[in-house]
């Protein structure tokens, strides 16, 4: 009784997005050895493991990224390496097809309309985004800078 003088409930992990990839790389560092090339996560394996509920919380996290070192012969976590569970259940997150205007077929409007897909679908969450869109952060924001703050 002397120890539990605070009580400390964080929230669970599916509450934490923005923590899963930095928390996955962190087991990627902390697991790492000689006869497994991971370094990494994989671009497509990253929408996977954003969009899993996480019953198990951080420790199932933690197993799933010691388990995917075992396994993987690449230096990228790639979504095979990934349980069933995660890799079979998830749910849909890419962006819709963007209605293209008959007028407006460039690149850069369906890039604009895509990355406004996935800002309101991310409820604009720019890390979410990313992520949906399958690019780096770094890339998000060089490429709103570019469309929107002309």
């Amino acid at each position: 009784y002397r120890i539990n003088m605070i009580d400390l409930s964080p929230p669970p992990l599916r509450e934490r997005a923005d923590d899963i990839i930095l928390l996955a790389r962190s087991f990627i560092k902390q697991f790492q050895h000689a006869a497994s090339p991971v370094r990494d996560i994989a671009t497509e394996t990253i929408d996977y493991l954003l969009t899993y509920k996480w019953p198990g919380n951080i420790r199932e996290l933690e197993n799933v990224i010691r388990r995917a070192i075992s396994l993987g012969k690449s230096e990228l976590i790639l979504p095979d390496n990934l349980p069933d569970a995660i890799y079979t259940n998830r749910p849909e997150t890419s962006v819709p097809p963007v209605q293209m205007h008959s007028g407006d077929a460039s690149m850069e409007s369906y890039e604009k309309a895509a990355i406004n897909s996935a800002l309101t679908m991310s409820s604009n969450n720019r890390k979410e985004a990313a992520a949906i869109l399958g690019i780096g952060e770094a890339t998000l924001y060089r490429k709103l800078k570019k469309y929107f703050d002309q």
